[in-house]
């Protein structure tokens, strides 16, 4: 009996895995836990201290605002270089036939929308956005119509940006579009709240009596 006893009993010396034991047996303070929590979240975000703990309760990420700041900082300034880009490519476009389109730039992507009288106008056009600053791809979207066309052609593209923005103009979300018209190709522009708008405008667009296509250009807010 003494000989199991003996053999039950621990050895002399450190406990194996004894601070592990400890750890294991040691009661955790929940209250000083959440307080360490809600003092981090504190100290990294600026949030008001009720949105701090419904995002902590809920295990949600609060995005720092150094990085939302940061986001912002890109945003404003790809804005900025677009700009310069599209004021760089008209200033090109001088010299050329096409003088009169729409020049539209997108983080360095350069569309051309418009018509011009010749297929050399078109080719001429996006050969000089190309060879421009900062650009860094072209969308030829241009039409070729002849110059004894392009009156009677003008009209009826008017009268169809008219049915097109009579149609989105009935659909809450889908007024403020933009609506290009170039011989009887319509291109969106502009931004909206979702994929399913962004589909409908398609959708309607392409509907309106006189539309042959529909260039999407459109973005998520």
């Amino acid at each position: 009996m003494m000989e199991r006893l003996t053999r039950l009993m621990p050895s002399e010396g450190p406990l194996p895995g004894k601070e592990d034991v400890m750890l294991r047996d040691r009661p955790v303070n929940s209250a000083r836990r959440t307080v360490a929590l809600a003092a981090l979240l504190a100290a990294a975000f600026t949030l008001p201290a009720h949105a701090q703990e419904k995002a902590a309760e809920a295990g949600a990420w609060i995005e720092p605002d150094a990085a939302v700041n940061s986001r912002s900082a890109k945003t404003s300034s790809s804005l900025a270089s677009d700009l310069r880009v599209t004021s760089v490519v008209k200033a090109g476009l001088l010299g050329t036939d096409a003088t009169g389109i729409n020049v539209d730039t997108r983080n360095g992507t350069v569309t051309l929308f418009g018509i011009v009288a010749t297929n050399r106008s078109k080719q001429a056009a996006e050969t000089v956005t190309r060879n421009a600053t900062g650009v860094a791809w072209v969308m030829n979207q241009l039409e070729v119509v002849s110059s004894a066309s392009q009156d009677a052609v003008g009209i009826e593209d008017e009268a169809t940006k008219l049915d097109v923005e009579e149609n989105l103009e009935q659909h809450p979300g889908l007024d403020t579009i933009g609506i290009e018209v170039s011989n009887c190709v319509v291109r969106l522009t502009g931004a909206v709240a979702s994929g399913v708008e962004r589909r409908e405008a398609m959708y309607l667009t392409g509907a309106t009596l006189g539309v042959c296509s529909v260039h999407d250009a459109l973005t998520l807010r």
